[in-house]
């Protein structure tokens, strides 16, 4: 709880310091965060996704308590860490290589209604 509560207050500060120059599209770390974002900044009176256009990325469904889904970028959770074990299993045995350096795995992106 006491980790909510700081991301909070965090998100109410950067909202607070940010309110008259708030970029177009703000990029969550997941679409928890995305939640709480579009929460405080519809309690501030901003529209999302019309002033701002919020996207979360982890793919998981979720919904607004207004129920609209929010726009989100999905990743492949297994096909990734599995990719990153072999990619240090590579490292390992010959060092930072072209094989090991560079990898690209798919995403998919799941419409919501949080952009605009």
């Amino acid at each position: 709880m006491e980790k909510e509560t700081c991301l909070l207050e965090e998100l109410r500060h950067w909202i607070d310091n940010s309110i008259d120059h708030l970029p177009d599209l703000i990029w969550c770390v997941n679409n928890q965060v995305a939640k709480r974002l579009i929460s405080e900044l519809r309690r501030k009176n901003i529209r999302v996704p019309e002033d701002v256009s919020v996207i979360g990325f982890d793919g998981s469904p979720a919904r607004l308590d207004s129920g609209e889904m929010i726009t989100s970028i999905g990743s492949p959770s297994y096909d990734l860490g599995v990719l990153a074990i072999d990619t240090v299993m590579e490292y390992a045995e010959n060092g930072i290589t072209e094989n090991n350096r560079i990898k690209r795995l798919p995403g998919s992106f799941i419409q919501g209604e949080t952009v605009r």
